[in-house]
């Protein structure tokens, strides 16, 4: 499997993933750390319940069981908890709940306890909300390049600075959640409602402000009667 192979091509100390299910990615990220005769995997998940522990039941098989940890929580805190002990990963695998705020947060929170050089996958590109968190990170996300991948079904992005964006709304790309939503209500201080066609795709914040100023000149939206 690919990100076997990329395991054992990186080489590194420690490996973390957001949802372990079956344990399917594990078996072969742990089986490229044996391979390697190095390095820990750390997973995340609080639903192991549902899948009867079978996750659980693959590191012992393996006899990879002293380099294998369970995190029984939600990625959220369990992300904010591995930074706040200056955890750092070179191999990090998203994997977990698939609604769009979801995924942009584990990938957030990720690139926190990502290494230089570490490399973050983002598995299933089929669903629209993985899709849109990758485009975002293309667009926003120098910190990060795209790495090449012989699976369409996964974005690898790695990591080759820290994140030194501007805080300056401008220099940030917005987009649409849902691809099929044309119409983008924006309100102004004074109360003003007006409607941008088109943001079905990617546009500069600053061009929401020009089209701002000249929905403006519009006046009230009328009310329907």
């Amino acid at each position: 499997m690919w990100i076997h192979n990329l395991c054992r091509q990186l080489r590194p100390k420690k490996t973390v993933e957001i949802g372990l299910a079956y344990g399917f990615s594990t078996i072969y990220i742990l089986a490229a750390l044996h391979e390697n005769g190095m390095g820990s995997h750390t997973a995340i998940d609080p639903h192991q319940p549902a899948y009867h522990e079978i996750g659980l039941r693959h590191p012992e098989k393996l006899n990879m069981a002293d380099a294998f940890s369970l995190i029984r929580q939600m990625s959220v805190p369990a992300l904010v908890d591995l930074h706040r002990k200056d955890e750092h990963f070179e191999f990090i695998f998203i994997d977990g709940n698939h609604r769009f705020d979801d995924v942009l947060v584990d990938f957030i929170l990720s690139s926190e306890v990502c290494a230089i050089g570490g490399h973050i996958i983002l598995d299933d590109m089929w669903v629209p909300a993985v899709q849109k968190t990758v485009s975002f990170v293309r667009l926003n996300r120098k910190d990060f390049v795209e790495a090449q991948s012989p699976i369409a079904n996964v974005a690898a992005l790695r990591k080759i600075a820290e994140d030194t964006r501007s805080w300056d709304p401008q220099s940030i790309c917005i987009w649409t959640i849902w691809p099929s939503v044309e119409l983008r209500t924006l309100q102004r201080p004074g109360g003003c409602l007006g409607r941008l066609r088109d943001y079905s795709c990617f546009r500069p914040a600053a061009a929401a402000v020009k089209a701002q100023d000249e929905l403006a000149t519009l006046g009230p939206r009328r009310q329907p009667t």
